[in-house]
């Protein structure tokens, strides 16, 4: 490795201090989230699926992430080019070439650990049929993106030394290319579920708190527009200097989107703690607000004869799960009305 860069100016040791601070600070939210994912899937009947297990993939990598970011802190990111050693500037073209594939991969990891919990939540056939969709545009957008960042330069060593003859792509071009259908597939995840929960028979309040949980990843889509309008900035003979935003932006993407993955699953948790503070009895009566009220018995010998409850088919699997939507139940009333020698029978 390069020999580390001394950031003398108070400008340059405020702007070293605060890229590390940033991708610090998401890496261990992104790891907290994870615990508590698992500590709410433990504590709940859901149980770990494979949907879990992948957002430890995604941990594990936005560790790597955040290594590469700090190799090209310490070797003078933010710095002009003109500011460091040759070795120095080789150094930050490795850790970006890794780096995106890395951010790549991440990115199409968590979206796969979104839609099986979005499959493990509705079990409708149209909603699979989607999300097996979009995760099979992901899988093939992901391996292209892998294989044109490996080979944007020919020999692929061109890509962190500018000695070696040879030739490479446009690196603007590619991470424009990247974060295009990056940010369509975001916004398709996160709408997916809305018109499901829009069509629940539950209160309006309930209907947007759970579109809320869903909605947590808009977030993800305004880092992943700023990436894109810092990465349009990006000059190939300074790229220390104009890549420090367009890095930071991109552990701060993927961190939040693993944030984001993660929250919806955490519900269990929450539940425990609202009893713990006395707002059990709150939430226990959120759950069968959803509920058709009982008809008690009437004088004149008209009286309720309610069928068995039956779960909505896409949640009949859930039992206390992330999304409260195995509280939701229909019901059938029948009515047997007595008069005299005639008699009806309403259903």
């Amino acid at each position: 490795m390069g020999s580390a860069v001394s950031y003398t100016t108070p400008a340059d040791v405020a702007m070293h201090n605060q890229v590390l601070a940033i991708d610090i600070t998401f890496t261990i939210l992104a790891v907290a989230s994870v615990v508590l994912r698992f500590w709410a899937r433990l504590k709940s009947a859901a149980g770990i699926g494979l949907d879990d297990w992948l957002s430890v993939g995604g941990l594990l990598i936005l560790f790597i992430n955040l290594a590469l970011n700090l190799i090209m802190v310490v070797n003078g990111l933010g710095l002009q080019a003109t500011q460091l050693t040759p070795a120095n500037l080789t150094w930050i073209a490795k850790a970006i070439f890794g780096d995106e594939i890395v951010y790549i991969v991440n990115l199409a990891l968590i979206k796969i650990s979104i839609l099986l919990m979005y499959c493990r939540v509705f079990a409708l056939r149209r909603f699979r049929v989607g999300a097996w969709v979009i995760g099979i545009i992901t899988c093939i957008w992901t391996l292209l993106f892998v294989f044109l960042i490996l080979f944007q330069c020919s020999p692929i060593e061109k890509a962190w030394n500018p000695l070696v003859p040879g030739h490479c792509w446009n690196m603007r071009g590619t991470f424009i290319g990247n974060a295009v259908p990056n940010i369509i597939t975001d916004v398709a995840i996160i709408l997916m579920p809305v018109y499901n929960v829009w069509k629940l028979h539950i209160r309006m309040v309930q209907r947007i708190s759970l579109l809320g949980i869903f909605f947590l990843g808009c977030f993800v889509v305004v880092a992943s527009i700023y990436r894109l309008v810092q990465v349009l900035q990006l000059d190939q003979n300074n790229l220390s200097f104009t890549l420090k935003n367009p890095t930071t932006w991109s552990h701060v993407e993927v961190s939040t989107a693993l944030i984001s993955a993660c929250l919806p699953t955490l519900r269990p948790l929450l539940t425990s703690f609202m009893r713990v503070i006395g707002m059990g009895s709150q939430v226990d009566n959120s759950h069968s607000a959803s509920r058709t009220p009982g008809i008690p018995a009437s004088s004149n010998g008209t009286f309720p004869a309610p069928s068995k409850f039956k779960a909505w088919p896409e949640t009949k699997n859930i039992s206390n799960d992330e999304i409260p939507l195995n509280s939701i139940k229909v019901e059938t009333d029948m009515q047997v009305i007595e008069s005299g020698p005639n008699w009806r029978h309403d259903v």
